[in-house]
């Protein structure tokens, strides 16, 4: 688990529909440490990767397991 306060990189990898994959590659700071997690805030993000990871994240909510 990551120290509160560090900066971490973090690859994030989604599954698109036609079963490729798209892999974010983002830059966080470690703002909250629990005993099996952790939260981060972006750091640096451009308003187009930021706009790539909600769309991701909206298409996964969306997806049936």
């Amino acid at each position: 688990v990551p120290v509160e306060g560090k900066e971490v990189s973090l690859s994030l990898s989604f599954s698109l529909e036609d079963d490729s994959s798209e892999k974010l590659d983002l830059k966080a700071s470690v703002v909250r440490v629990e005993e099996k997690a952790f939260a981060v805030a972006y750091v640096g993000m451009q308003e187009e990767m930021l706009e790539k990871l909600w769309a991701c994240l909206v298409r996964e909510s969306k997806r049936a397991i």
